[in-house]
């Protein structure tokens, strides 16, 4: 056999692959990133990622003056600030501790060509002696790019309300 027409049959055989392969769902994604629980498995699923995908942060209190916001570009995010050391942060959050989680909802919509993943987990708590409930909610809006489906946009709301 020629080298030419063992690569043209190698050429075809990873084309055949590739497109036979199977492709994560939105839910696979979604699935994924819950079963991270440290910094090595979240880098493993970089590839669930798309290039520009944002980070959206909203924290609700119900207190006057207690709410507040923030975004970062997911690829940044080993350059970030540790928001944990930031005196205020520590001030505010000293007592605080979670206590349960639930599994979160996925419910599953579309919106123009994106597929949107919203999954709802209620966190219980204690803060300094308080016990209390949390809604977590995350958003993750889910498009596809060169064929395969990635996390473009996450947004997560803590709502303490």
């Amino acid at each position: 056999m020629k080298r030419i027409t063992a690569t043209a049959i190698g050429i075809v055989l990873a084309a055949g692959l590739a497109i036979a392969s199977p492709q994560s769902t939105a839910t696979d994604l979604v699935t994924r990133y819950y079963a991270t629980t440290s910094e090595a498995d979240l880098a493993a699923t970089w590839g669930d990622w798309h290039p520009g995908a944002t980070h959206h942060i909203e924290i609700k209190t119900g207190i006057k003056d207690g709410d507040f916001a923030f975004s970062y570009a997911m690829f940044d995010w080993e350059n970030l600030p540790d928001w944990t050391a930031e005196p205020e942060i520590m001030e505010a959050m000293k007592g605080y501790e979670e206590t349960g989680r639930s599994d979160p909802n996925l419910t599953i919509s579309a919106e123009g060509t994106d597929t949107i993943v919203t999954a709802q987990s209620k966190v219980a708590y204690v803060w300094d002696g308080y016990k209390g409930a949390m809604t977590q909610t995350d958003r993750f809006t889910i498009a596809t790019t060169a064929g395969r489906a990635v996390i473009r946009d996450l947004t997560t709301l803590y709502d303490y309300r």
